[in-house]
């Protein structure tokens, strides 16, 4: 993760802080409790909500399938021919 530009580390953190989010959503389910974080940090505010939640979800996009940028390509090409950088 060291030489991968701002915008991915920055998606693997908001994405990280999003599965945060789900798990204790999930185990508030348990006792019957709706404990959604997002919500509370933006004061019930539904579009604001709306708009992170989105976000979020691009940034696990990006997260998974990774970035193009050039400083993401050089790392990755060196990866996968063996090549240590």
């Amino acid at each position: 993760m060291a030489n991968k530009c701002g915008g991915s580390k920055t998606a693997l953190w908001l994405a990280g802080i999003g599965a945060i989010n789900w798990g204790i959503y999930g185990v508030a389910g348990f006792f019957g409790k709706t404990w959604d974080l997002v919500t509370w940090i933006t004061f019930s505010q539904t579009w604001l909500a709306n708009l992170i939640f989105v976000i979020v979800g691009i940034a696990g996009i990006v997260a998974i399938w990774g970035c193009s940028c050039a400083k993401c390509e050089v790392k990755d090409m060196g990866a996968q021919s063996g090549q240590q950088m």
